[in-house]
Parts: structure tokens; C-alpha cells; sequence
């Protein structure tokens, strides 16, 4: 059943290849008896047949159930609604990475050198593009501008100042790490 149209084979072709080897391999472990249907039926035709019946019944399933994405049914303003989540998303996490960064300043990396400061500026810095490019985004779509472009690339640097920041911090806990291990000023004993 292999058809070859310039040098390929059909999807088709490829699904019974994998529809016959998953068949048999439920055939072998069924009669080696490593898979069971069911503890009260005994190891049989009954019940191999019964399993490749639903094995059948799943493979066939796909090709009547075919999903049609209707594109025209789409909102024209949905990309402009997810540009804006993603600023938000992104505007938050900088915020938490900001404040997640000076409470571990503040405790597990105290004696660190102040390049660890350099991701709360990072992830300040992301919050304020992502906020920005928020902005940009409705100033265009109100002046009827074309903007995704340029918010594009306001994502893209955020997320990219949000991964520099995390990587600033994991190495500065990466280097504490390897030091002797330092507690806190509130769990240090008082002299």
C-alpha cells in the first residue's frame, strides 16, 4: 500500500505503518502476557480482538474528525487584544523578578559583589518596555498606525532583558553556591 508521488509517501501510508506496529506489539504483549485487558477475562482471542478493535476504532477516528480552521472567522482585533496580554504578562513577571531579586539580596546574597544589582535593573528595565510598548500599542491602533511591527520587537527586548536579569541572578546564586554557605542576618545567633 506504499505510494510514492516524487520520491514520498503519503501521511496515509505513514499512519498504517504505525497503526500496523502498534498492533503488533499489542498482539506480542498479549500473548507473552504482559499486557492484560482486564483481570477477570482470561488471556485469549476474545480479549486480543477486543483490543485491536479499539486500536482500529482509535486510528480511524482522526480521519472523520477533521478539524476545519475557519480564518475569516477571526477577529481582526485579536491580535492586537493578545499583544496587549502578553505585555501584561510580561510587565508582571518583571515586576516579580524585581522584587523576588531584592529579597534575595537581602538574604542569601548579601556578600555578593553589586553586579547582582544589575538584575533588578534588568527586570525594571523590562517592565517599563513592556509598559511602553502597552502604550505604543493603543497610541497607534487610536491614530489607526500600523504597529505590530515595532510591538514586536518591544516583546522581544523585554524578553530578552527578563532572561538576562534571570541569568545575572542564577549565576550570582550559582557563585554564592560554591562558597561557604552564608545565613542571614536575621538567622545569625546574637555576640
Amino acid at each position: 500500500m506504499r505510494v510514492d508521488h516524487g520520491g514520498g509517501c503519503l501521511r496515509r501510508d505513514r499512519r498504517a505503518n504505525v497503526r500496523y506496529r502498534l498492533i503488533a506489539d499489542v498482539r506480542y504483549r498479549l500473548r507473552a502476557g504482559i499486557l492484560r485487558p482486564s483481570s477477570h477475562e482470561p488471556l485469549g482471542a476474545v480479549s486480543e480482538q477486543r483490543m485491536l478493535s479499539f486500536f482500529n476504532r482509535l486510528w480511524q477516528k482522526p480521519d472523520t474528525d477533521v478539524v476545519d480552521e475557519r480564518l475569516e472567522s477571526v477577529s481582526a482585533d485579536l491580535p492586537f487584544e493578545l499583544r496587549s496580554k502578553i505585555f501584561d504578562q510580561l510587565a508582571t513577571i518583571s515586576i516579580a523578578g524585581a522584587g523576588l531579586s531584592v529579597t534575595l539580596i537581602g538574604s542569601l546574597l548579601q556578600n555578593e559583589s553589586r553586579i547582582v544589582w544589575l538584575s533588578v535593573i534588568l527586570f525594571g528595565l523590562a517592565a517599563i518596555t513592556a509598559v511602553s510598548g502597552n502604550m505604543r500599542l493603543i497610541d497607534g491602533l487610536t491614530r489607526r498606525r500600523s504597529v505590530l511591527r515595532r510591538t514586536r520587537l518591544d516583546a522581544q527586548i523585554a524578553m530578552g532583558q527578563i532572561g538576562m536579569a534571570v541569568g545575572i541572578l542564577c549565576m550570582s546564586i550559582y557563585h554564592q553556591d560554591e562558597r561557604a554557605p552564608v545565613q542571614a542576618a536575621s538567622v545569625r545567633p546574637a555576640r
